[in-house]
């Protein structure tokens, strides 16, 4: 997911992701990342909805090019 992950679309996105036992990516600055708690749910989530033991948040912070047409 690139944009802002502290509210409704990447929170939900990464809620959906751990359920279904799928990773999970935020592109975009730290400060924008998903609260500390929301992680832990979602890891909590992964391992007790899925049965998914490895399933890890990533969270990611990346800087971007300004001179990009399209990502």
């Amino acid at each position: 997911y690139m944009g802002d992950a502290r509210y409704n679309m990447g929170n939900s996105l990464m809620i959906g992701c751990a359920k279904m036992g799928m990773h999970f990516v935020a592109c975009s600055p730290e400060k924008y990342f998903p609260s500390a708690e929301l992680i832990g749910k979602c890891r909590t989530a992964a391992e007790t909805e899925c049965g998914n033991k490895t399933q890890k948040v990533k969270l990611r912070c990346q800087k971007m090019k300004k001179s990009l047409d399209s990502v």
